[in-house]
């Protein structure tokens, strides 16, 4: 309606219009109140239509003559033909009683696209859900092959309930039935209307302009880059670039569909935080990890929602739950049957070992015997327990026991202090690292107790003494002989194999740990990207 009236509700000009700009009687039948708009042909007031009790707007020429008479009627008459909801409906022509033609129209009540934008009015979703509803009243008019060549925020009404109107059609031309004359509003122009060749396109380089506007050119960078790239090409020189209007209602809406979208997905988020953090609360970690894994799937930067995760990844809970139960027994049972299968082959080499010790002599057939069997009994408990997927405690008491046993035997062979101090820390080294250090004082007392029990015996005079101290020590041997160019190479075996034993089994334990080590870092590394500390 109102080329220059960009600032003010249209609704709220209250006026009074003196003697000299209209007749208070427009006709016998309207009654002239307000003006309400100005443009560059004519005046707009909210009048009374007194035969139907109703308000109504009437544009009123501001001059007079035969041209001007025809323009409005023909402004009235393509208006009248664009039946669409954001199209002001026009009731009727009528002549004033100095003889002026009067367009009659609706009358509305609202602000300017222009002022709202102009006060930041409205919120961005706003002004893009009614610039829609233009951009689908001018594709309805380009169907029609009507042009408005003339759209601009000055010439979009935004009703007070949420209607939107394309006003001001005094420029409209019908494509293909009149001849083109030069018009429009500098900056809302196509190049080609400037040259008198107006098509639909140059209506959708004015909503690309305005496009611009909403998105606030002074921070483009914010902007969504869908709808800057349409804004962009609808503002393109070239005509044949540009989409139509439709399209560019489709875009719009496209977007506005995916914002709201967007603004479930945050409150369907924030929602899932809120039950996490209150599961988490409880000590329910099995509810708080469902519930924030929903929350981030739904909005990967809710902050709520990485706050309980970062709570869940980094606190451990009161009681373990029964999955990590599961997966650390399992575990333990192949740190078991690693050492047990290190074990059996100490018994393996032991065994190896007793044609050469057959070859030094032997002194005590039956306890050779008897050694030779509890070492074999061994290796076949070993064996048995690395097969089995989780080693029972009968099992490890049985190949315990039986270990036990055959370190005993071997203490006959130089007594208690020589080799049985070396299977001793053999012992208490595997017991240490299955059982950790809750174990440490048993496996010291089965340590001493290995070594301690014979020197007891002895000592007490239970069995014959395997030394004799002086000013030199000699070995009293009880199980087979030691020959001087024998006993050497048999001892550095013995040991030999006690160490390689004991390096198997605590390799073994580094690589383990050495691995949780890194899936632990690892763990760390991506809980750090994941949920990066806030500087």
């Amino acid at each position: 309606m109102d080329d220059n009236s960009d600032t003010e509700s249209i609704a709220s000009r209250t006026t009074p219009q003196g003697p000299g700009e209209a007749p208070t009687m427009l006709s016998q039948r309207f009654i002239a109140a307000t003006e309400i708009g100005r443009g560059g042909m004519g005046v707009v007031f909210r009048c009374r239509d007194v035969e139907l009790g109703r308000d109504v707007a009437i544009k009123v020429l501001k001059g007079v003559g035969t041209e001007l008479r025809s323009q409005l009627t023909r402004e009235a008459r393509l208006q009248s033909r664009l039946q669409h909801p954001s199209i002001i409906p026009v009731y009727d022509i009528e002549r004033s009683a100095n003889g002026n033609e009067l367009i009659v129209m609706r009358e509305i009540a609202g602000q300017t696209l222009r002022a709202i934008l102009r006060k930041r009015a409205m919120a961005r979703r706003g002004l893009l859900s009614a610039l829609s509803r233009v951009c689908m009243a001018i594709d309805y008019a380009h169907t029609r092959k009507v042009v408005h060549r003339d759209l601009k925020p000055e010439n979009v009404m935004m009703g007070e309930f949420g209607e939107v109107y394309v006003v001001d059609w005094g420029l409209a031309i019908e494509l293909d039935a009149e001849v083109q004359s030069i018009g429009g509003t500098p900056g809302y122009t196509a190049p080609e209307q400037l040259e008198g060749r107006a098509t639909e396109l140059s209506d959708v380089f004015s909503l690309g302009k305005i496009l611009f506007e909403i998105l606030d050119p002074g921070d483009l960078q914010d902007a969504p880059p869908e709808l800057l790239a349409i804004a962009t090409r609808a503002c393109s020189d070239d005509a044949a670039a540009r989409p139509t209007a439709r399209e560019l209602a489709d875009v719009i809406d496209r977007f506005l569909d995916g914002e709201r979208d967007l603004a479930l997905r945050k409150q369907l988020a924030a929602d899932a935080a809120d039950a996490a953090r209150a599961a988490l609360a409880t000590a329910d970690r099995r509810v708080a990890m469902r519930e924030v894994g929903r929350a981030l799937a739904l909005d990967p930067d809710h902050g709520d929602a990485r706050s309980v995760l970062r709570d869940l990844l980094t606190a451990p809970p009161a009681q373990l739950p029964p999955e990590v139960d599961e997966w650390t027994s399992r575990e333990r049972g192949r740190a078991i049957r690693g050492a047990v299968s290190a074990a059996s082959l100490g018994f393996i080499l032991t065994v190896a070992l007793l044609p050469l010790e057959a070859m030094m002599g032997v002194r005590s057939p039956g306890w050779f015997v008897t050694r030779a069997a509890l070492a074999v009994s061994a290796i076949v408990a070993c064996r048995l327990l690395a097969r089995q997927a989780r080693p029972t405690r009968a099992g490890l008491a049985v190949t315990f026991t039986l270990s036990i046993a055959t370190i005993s035997c071997t203490s006959l062979v130089a007594g208690p202090f020589i080799l049985i101090p070396s299977l001793a820390v053999l012992v208490a080294a595997s017991l240490a690292s299955l059982g950790g250090r809750r174990w440490i004082v048993m496996t010291t007392l089965i340590g001493l107790v290995m070594i301690g029990v014979p020197f007891m015996f002895e000592y007490l005079g239970v069995v014959a003494p395997s030394y004799t101290l002086g000013d030199d020590m000699v070995i009293h041997p009880r199980l087979i002989d030691l020959p001087p160019t024998l006993a050497p190479i048999y001892f550095v075996i013995k040991e030999a194999i006690i160490i390689a034993v004991v390096g198997m089994m605590l390799a073994r334990f580094r690589d383990t740990l050495a691995a949780a080590e890194r899936a632990l870092a690892v763990h760390a590394w991506q809980l750090s990207q994941l949920l990066p500390s806030k500087t």
